[in-house]
């Protein structure tokens, strides 16, 4: 648990205060380096899944206005050990994901718990990609939902350039009208995705779920975005 304190507060502090030199968590090798040092197969940085169901259950509502097709294809953008993913998959029986991350240790130690711990249901309507989240092999327009829990606060620390590269490469895969939730501890005042015209809307929400918060004093967002 101090590890993962640090480095949730190492990522706070590399916003909030100048001066303040934090790991690369926009790193590959960062993460790589994270994962190979966990004994677990799943893991969540912060935020438990279960405490932003509510939220992202009126989420899907919006998303399944942007889908022509019976089915919502979601991509869960920085997947690393969480099971956001899979467990969208067993609130939504509609719903195909996509997990995908950097680091291929992660998506191998996620599928292989996937597979060994929930419903062959569930897990055949999760699917797991290596890739790289700001150029990305996906085709243009193909997911009604894209999920990012702390991703874009992480790759953001790379610099302006990066960001932007991960907001443009997110608004490129999501078809028209599709929905971009970012799920994050950065107040709504320092974040900067709402600015520029890459989305045709842009408005959040606050996650009132301190029992589920892993660190004292945190609080939650999820920033939803429009193509």
């Amino acid at each position: 648990m101090f590890v993962e304190k640090c480095v949730h507060s190492a990522i706070v502090l590399s916003r909030t205060r100048r001066g303040f030199h934090s790991p690369d968590f926009s790193s590959k090798s960062f993460w790589n380096i994270q994962y190979a040092k966990k004994k677990e197969q799943s893991f969540e940085w912060f935020i438990e899944p279960d405490a932003i169901m509510p939220q992202l259950k009126e989420v899907m509502k919006e998303a399944d206005a942007a889908s022509a097709k019976n089915n919502i294809r979601i991509a869960h953008l920085g997947s690393g050990l969480s099971l956001l993913g899979v467990e969208l998959a067993k609130a939504f029986e509609h719903a195909n994901i996509l997990n995908i991350d950097s680091s291929e240790m992660a998506v191998k130690k996620l599928e292989k718990f996937v597979r060994s711990h929930y419903s062959k249901e569930v897990s055949n309507r999760c699917s797991y990609m290596c890739d790289d989240l700001i150029s990305t092999k996906l085709a243009c327009e193909s997911f009604e939902l894209c999920v990012d829990k702390g991703t874009y606060d992480a790759i953001s620390r790379g610099g302006k350039t990066m960001e932007q590269a991960y907001l443009k490469e997110v608004n490129r895969i999501l078809v028209p009208g599709g929905l971009f939730a970012q799920i994050s501890n950065e107040p709504p005042e320092m974040v900067s995705f709402s600015r520029g015209s890459l989305w045709s809307r842009y408005h959040h929400v606050s996650i009132d779920a301190p029992s589920c918060n892993r660190f004292d004093g945190a609080e939650y967002w999820i920033y939803l975005l429009t193509k």
